[in-house]
C-alpha cells in the first residue's frame, strides 16, 4: 500500500482517492497498512462482527461450555483457546492471569471448575452454564436457553467493563451489538435445545456489522464495491482482486434449477455476474489510475487466480491504455548457514561436567549439531500434555505397570500413581512363582491388569477417565503385558519360579575414562550364575541388533541407520554398570545376559538370551575412544548431518538449525 500511495501526490490522496475492498474481512488488516502520514480515512462500509476478534472469543468461551464433562470439568483444548485470546489475556489482571499460567502448568486435560474460583472473571466464564445438553423437554429447555442467555449477557457485561472505551472503542461496539443479538433471541423464549440456541445466536451475529463514523466529504475513501455507484474518482485501489472475490461467486442456494430460472425469466448467475460486471466498470470509467492487487499464492482466496476483469482490461482496452505488471516482493536475510557450528572451550567443560549416557551418545552419532542443541544449549521439547497415549507414553504405561506387577502383587490393587506405589512399596530381591503368573494370566487377574492400566492411563494423561482412542491403547498395552507375562511363564519348565534381583535400578559406571549414567528395566535368575538384563521395547526395535554378527561399526555409522542397532550400544552400557556396581542383597552370578522383550517380535519370535561377545566390547570401546577425541578437540566443530533420510524431518531442531536448505540441495 505504501508503495502504491508514493505514486500519488500528498494533495490528491483525499476524495479523488479511493480503496475499493471486496471482502469485508480484510477492512482491519487494511486500515493498519495506510501509512501515518495520510491525513484522513472515511470508512463507508461496516466491519463484520463475525470477522471480529470479539466474536472469536465468544466462541471460544461457548466451546468451554459446550466441552463440559461430569458436570464441572472443561476440556484443556477449549479453556486455553479461552486464554490465548487477545480480548481475554488483556483485560485479565495480574492474579487472574497467574492463575491462567498456574492452570497451564498443571496440564490437566480436563479442569474442574473449582480451579478457577480465586479469579472474578475466570470464575465467572468458567462456571458450567448448562446442566443438559441433550435433554428433551421443550419448557426444560426454554428455562436453560434462558439461562444461557443471561450467562452470556453477564460474560459481555463483564468483559466489556473491563476495556478501555479510548483504546477498544471497537470492541466496545462489537459486545454491544453482541448482546443485542443475544437479547433479540433469548426474548423469544424458544423451546430449543442449548446446541441450537448457540447455533441461532451464531447466525444472527454472521448477519450484523458494526459501522464506522466519519466524514463522508473529506479524506481518503474507503469503501466496498457496492458503495462505488454514481461516484467517480481520479485513482482507485481494489485490493482483492482475486477470481472468487472479485467479482464474488454467485451461487446462491436454491430450489428453483437453473433451466427453470430461464424459462421464468428469474435471476440468473449469468445475471449476477453482470451486475458484478456493471459495477466494476462503472468504477474505472473515469479513473485515471487503477490498481487491482490480487494474491497469486495457491492457498489464497480464488486459488491464486486473478479477477476476470484484470484479462479483460488487458485485452479489450490494451491499445488505448498503458498498463504495467508489478510483483511485490521482500528481501529475506542471509539463509545460509556454516558447513559446522564452532566449538569453545567452555562447551567441552560443559559436555564432560555431567555424565554421558546411552541416548547422548546416540544423539551425537546421528548429527552432531543435534548433540549441540540438546546438551550443550540445554533445549529441549517443551512438555506438552497429549490428549491420546502417544508411543513414548504407551511405552511408560507397559513399563509401569509391569514394574508394580513384579514389584509386589498388592501394588496392582493399589489406586495411587507409579511414583507413589514404588515408594510405598520398598523393592527387595524376591522369587515369582508359576502359581503368581497363572493368577496374572486368569481372567481375575486379567481383569486386575486392565484396572491397573486405566489407573496409569488416568494418571499419564491427568485425566478423570479412560475414554476414545485410550479405550484401544488399553488394549493393546494389556496385550504387550500379558504376552511378557506368558514368555516368562513359558521359560520357566520346569522350576517352580524365578528370581527378580532389580527393577528400575539406577546405576553409575566409568567407560573409557567418562562417567555414564543410566536405568536398568530389570535383572533377573532364570538359571543359577546366570544374571539377565531385561529392556521392555515398545517401539520398532528389533531383538536382531544384539546379535553376535553385528558389530560396532553399525551403531556408530553416521550413515542414519545407527537407530536400528542403537540398543545393541545401550546394553553394553548396562553391563559395564553391572561390572563396576555390586548389587545390594542380590545373589552372585558368573555371567551376564542380554534380552531384549521387543513387543513388535515378542508375537512371533522367540526371546533369546544373547551372552556378551569380547570382540563386539572391545570395538564398542575403541569406537568410543574416538568419539571422546572428538568432543574434546577443540578444532572439531559440531557438524549438520548432511546425509539424506527422514532424520531431519523429524527432529526437533530443524527450524532453528538451517540444514533444511542442504537436504533440499541434496534431494
Amino acid at each position: 500500500m505504501r508503495q502504491i500511495l508514493s505514486r500519488v501526490s500528498s494533495e490528491e490522496r483525499g476524495l479523488d482517492f479511493s480503496i475499493v475492498l471486496p471482502d469485508e474481512s480484510f477492512l482491519m488488516s487494511t486500515l493498519s497498512c495506510i501509512p501515518e502520514e495520510v491525513d484522513a480515512v472515511n470508512v463507508t462500509m461496516g466491519y463484520p462482527l463475525a470477522a471480529s476478534e470479539w466474536n472469536a472469543m465468544m466462541r471460544s468461551i461457548l466451546a468451554a461450555q459446550l466441552s463440559v464433562r461430569k458436570g464441572e470439568a472443561f476440556y484443556r483444548r477449549a479453556v486455553y483457546e479461552v486464554f490465548s485470546n487477545s480480548i481475554f489475556k488483556a483485560v485479565l489482571s495480574k492474579e487472574e492471569a497467574d492463575l491462567c499460567g498456574q492452570i497451564r502448568k498443571e496440564q490437566k486435560i480436563y479442569i474442574p471448575s473449582g480451579d478457577f474460583a480465586s479469579g472474578e472473571l475466570t470464575a465467572l466464564v468458567f462456571t458450567p452454564a448448562m446442566e443438559s445438553l441433550t435433554a428433551l423437554d421443550p419448557e426444560g429447555n426454554a428455562s436453560r436457553c434462558a439461562r444461557l442467555a443471561e450467562y452470556l449477557k453477564a460474560v459481555c457485561h463483564s468483559i466489556a467493563r473491563r476495556l478501555n472505551p479510548e483504546t477498544d472503542s471497537l470492541q466496545l461496539e462489537c459486545a454491544l451489538k453482541y448482546y443485542s443479538c443475544v437479547n433479540r433471541l433469548a426474548a423469544l423464549r424458544l423451546p430449543i435445545l442449548p446446541k441450537t440456541f448457540i447455533h441461532l445466536v451464531e447466525q444472527l451475529v454472521a448477519g450484523m456489522s458494526v459501522p464506522f463514523e466519519g466524514e463522508p466529504l473529506g479524506g481518503m475513501q474507503l469503501m466496498g464495491p457496492l458503495e462505488t455507484r454514481a461516484l467517480d474518482f481520479k485513482h482507485i485501489v481494489i485490493l482483492n482482486a482475486n477470481e472468487g472475490v472479485f467479482p464474488r461467486r454467485s451461487a446462491g442456494s436454491s430450489f428453483i434449477p437453473p433451466e427453470l430460472r430461464r424459462a421464468f425469466e428469474l435471476p440468473t448467475y449469468e445475471y449476477k455476474d453482470g451486475v458484478w460486471a456493471y459495477y466494476f466498470y462503472r468504477m474505472v470509467a473515469r479513473a485515471e489510475d487503477v490498481w487491482m492487487v490480487y494474491d497469486s499464492r495457491q492457498e489464497a482466496s480464488g486459488g491464486g487466480e486473478p479477477s476476470r476483469f484484470i484479462s479483460q482490461l488487458k485485452y479489450m482496452y490494451g491499445q488505448q491504455c498503458s498498463y504495467e505488471e508489478l510483483v511485490a516482493d521482500s528481501q529475506l536475510c542471509d539463509t545460509s548457514v556454516p558447513d559446522e557450528i564452532p566449538k569453545t572451550a567452555e562447551d567441552i567443560d560443559l559436555i564432560f561436567s555431567k555424565p554421558f549416557s546411552a541416548s547422548k551418545i546416540q544423539s551425537y552419532v546421528k548429527c552432531p549439531a543435534k548433540f549441540y542443541y540438546q546438551v550443550v544449549c540445554g533445549l529441549k521439547d517443551e512438555d506438552e500434555l497429549s490428549d491420546n497415549l502417544d508411543a513414548r507414553l504407551l511405552g511408560d504405561l507397559c513399563h509401569h505397570t509391569l514394574c508394580l506387577a513384579y514389584t509386589n502383587p498388592q501394588a496392582l490393587e493399589g489406586t495411587e500413581d507409579f511414583e507413589t506405589l514404588t515408594r510405598k512399596f520398598e523393592f527387595k530381591p524376591h522369587d515369582i512363582t508359576a502359581e503368581y503368573l497363572d493368577s496374572l494370566l486368569s481372567e481375575a487377574g486379567k481383569q486386575l491388569l486392565r484396572k491397573r492400566i486405566n489407573a496409569e492411563i488416568c494418571c499419564l494423561l491427568r485425566c478423570p477417565e479412560v475414554s476414545g482412542r485410550n479405550l484401544v491403547y488399553a488394549e493393546v498395552a494389556l496385550e504387550y503385558i500379558a504376552k511378557v507375562l506368558e514368555t516368562d511363564r513359558k521359560k520357566l519348565l520346569s522350576r517352580a519360579s524365578f528370581r527378580i534381583v532389580a527393577l528400575e535400578m539406577p546405576c553409575n559406571c566409568q567407560i573409557c575414562g567418562e562417567n555414564f549414567t543410566g536405568f536398568i528395566d530389570r535383572l533377573d535368575m532364570f538359571e543359577d550364575g546366570v544374571l539377565r538384563v531385561v529392556d521392555y521395547k515398545t517401539g520398532k526395535d528389533s531383538q536382531l541388533a544384539l546379535a553376535a554378527e553385528n558389530s560396532p561399526e553399525k551403531f556408530f555409522d553416521d550413515s542414519g541407520k545407527s537407530s536400528d542397532y542403537k540398543t545393541a550400544f545401550q546394553f553394553f552400557v548396562y553391563d559395564r554398570m553391572l561390572e563396576q556396581q555390586s548389587l545390594k542383597d542380590g545373589p552372585e552370578f558368573s555371567e551376564v545376559r542380554n534380552a531384549m522383550y521387543s513387543m513388535k517380535d515378542i508375537f512371533t519370535e522367540e526371546i533369546v538370551d544373547n551372552p556378551e561377545i569380547q570382540i563386539v566390547n572391545d570395538g564398542m570401546k575403541e569406537k568410543l575412544t574416538k568419539i571422546f577425541e572428538e568432543l574434546r578437540n577443540p578444532e572439531k566443530g559440531f557438524v549438520r548431518n548432511t546425509h539424506v533420510y527422514k532424520q531431519c524431518d523429524y527432529c526437533n531442531f530443524i527450524n532453528i538449525c538451517g540444514n533444511t536448505a542442504k537436504q533440499e540441495d541434496k534431494l
